[in-house]
């Protein structure tokens, strides 16, 4: 299963070859019950990119720096540094 964005994506799911937007139903319905958590954030974004223009769907709920890239522990909020290197 390949998920392409938008209604594009490939599936050959029991060796039935699959493209389009059927495909990509079958390919996020997939990935989100394979995910351990927060499906309903993206089932949101997955619903809000087929619905709107990219504009809409990007609606900056989320400061970049509360999304970790690199860390021990993603699950917890970064918290941004002053020039000090402390917390603010």
């Amino acid at each position: 299963m390949v998920d392409l964005g938008g209604g594009q994506a490939a599936a050959n799911p029991r060796h039935i070859p699959l493209s389009g937007p059927l495909a990509a139903a079958l390919t996020r319905g997939y990935h989100l019950l394979a995910m351990s958590g927060n499906r309903t954030r993206v089932a949101a974004d997955w619903t809000l990119d087929a619905l709107l223009p990219r504009q809409g769907v990007q609606l900056g709920l989320v400061r970049s720096w509360a999304v970790p890239l690199a860390t021990d522990s993603p699950e917890l909020p970064h918290k941004p540094r002053g020039p000090e290197g402390n917390p603010q």
